[in-house]
């Protein structure tokens, strides 16, 4: 194991946000905390997770009826998850209410101490208790971790592999990560380090060389080099972490909550919030079709479920369009993309995604960034086959007319990983 020296995180680790409140009260059992703000420790009680406990941070500014962001994150090595929390409380703010949950995973809470023989089955354990516990968007959840959390984190992301549903939007990875050596999660990857973290346990070296697989083998990553910073979790990378979950679009309230729901809705809701609207309107169309006379409560409900999305769909494609689309990779216009070849069943539907998508190529500013993100990755498909020639595109991006694009300054920061140190 690596040794992590604790984040310092500026006064932000420890101001007056109601995140890093006071230490959390102790609970145990299964009654339901209540949504004060602050900071709330839970024990697991189950068989085999004793002395496994995680810390909650309920945020500022909650709305009856509403579901809010989730950051999962994992502390470094000796550090309590305490503190952890304590250092990412930027991510979340009155104005735009993020949860976050810090698991306590190591047994031994010093350099090097001994992690709990079931650590990735503990963390689903206390996913699945948060997301029933509190008004969680499942659409809107996010992995992150640091230092010894990083490489945590990836470790249990690549066992989702690709055929099990991973339930994050994307994965932060902060001066700790892994490549996969089987098939992953086609998420979004971010991996952050700092530029003087070359010595010791050289996780610079490593970061850039994780990376560089990931990107060889397809996978959406990107990797942000640090200038002046060492082995910590500094405020530029939260308040990018922060950024990225607000662009991150909230179907979580698309379906309004019903004071009598059949048994289906509860997986139409959660469809939902993941933006599987596809999927959705084929679940509640056969429900819709059915025949029996002791089903009528849930074809009633069914036919107003798909009268409710259609409504909704017809209004996302000029929310989605609204933002700007420059921001994290293009997030906005991807989505976009990803609901109009969803909804091919559905022309109408996808009619206005393809509107939507269209106005933001006439764009003049978008189409520059279009434009960068096609070369950027045009010269990242031949990093493996053709690492020279895959160098070169990635320079006359880098220093060409793009290279102030979001993708040109990925660009730039790729050939920084390609360094030899």
């Amino acid at each position: 194991m690596m040794t992590a020296s604790r984040p310092r995180v500026l006064a932000l680790t420890f101001c007056c946000l109601a995140l890093a409140s006071a230490p959390g009260q102790k609970k145990k059992g299964r009654k339901a905390p209540g949504l004060k703000p602050g900071t709330v420790r839970i024990e697991l009680t189950e068989p085999g997770f004793e002395g496994l406990y995680y810390m909650v941070a309920v945020p500022e500014g909650l709305a009856k009826g509403k579901r809010y962001p989730l950051l999962f994150a994992l502390h470094g090595n000796g550090d309590p998850s305490e503190i952890h929390l304590q250092g990412m409380s930027g991510v979340s703010s009155k104005a735009f209410p993020v949860f976050i949950v810090a698991p306590q995973y190591q047994l031994d809470q010093k350099t090097s101490g001994r992690s709990h023989p079931r650590t990735t089955e503990a963390f689903q354990r206390v996913l699945d208790r948060v997301c029933r516990d509190y008004p969680i968007d499942r659409g809107r959840m996010f992995l992150e971790g640091f230092s010894m959390g990083g490489i945590t984190a990836s470790r249990w992301t690549f066992e989702f592999g690709q055929d099990r549903e991973f339930p994050f939007r994307a994965v932060f990875l902060n001066s700790g990560c892994r490549a996969p050596r089987s098939p992953a999660p086609r998420t979004s990857y971010i991996m952050w380090v700092g530029d003087q973290e070359g010595t010791g346990f050289k996780m610079l070296q490593s970061t850039r060389r994780n990376y560089l697989r990931m990107s060889a083998e397809g996978y959406d990553v990107e990797y942000i080099e640090m200038p002046d910073t060492g082995h910590n979790v500094p405020e530029s990378s939260i308040l990018q972490e922060r950024s990225y979950i607000q662009a991150c679009p909230d179907y979580s309230s698309l379906l309004r909550r019903r004071s009598k729901p059949t048994q289906d809705f509860g997986g139409w809701s959660h469809l939902a919030e993941r933006g599987e609207f596809a999927a959705l309107l084929r679940a509640a169309g056969e429900v819709a079709k059915g025949s029996s006379r002791a089903g009528f409560a849930r074809r009633s409900q069914a036919l107003s479920v798909i009268k409710e999305v259609h409504s909704a769909l017809r209004k996302l494609p000029k929310e989605l369009a609204r933002l700007d689309p420059a921001a994290h990779g293009l997030l906005r216009y991807r989505e976009i993309l990803r609901l109009e070849a969803q909804l091919v069943a559905e022309p109408t539907l996808a009619k206005g995604f393809a509107s939507a998508r269209k106005k933001l190529e006439r764009n003049k500013k978008f189409r520059a960034e279009l434009e960068a993100r096609r070369a950027f990755l045009e010269a990242r498909d031949l990093l493996d086959s053709a690492p020279l020639e895959s160098e070169k595109k990635m320079q006359a991006l880098a220093q060409g007319k793009l290279g102030g694009t979001g993708f040109g300054k990925r660009a730039q920061l790729h050939l920084k990983a390609l360094q030899k140190d």
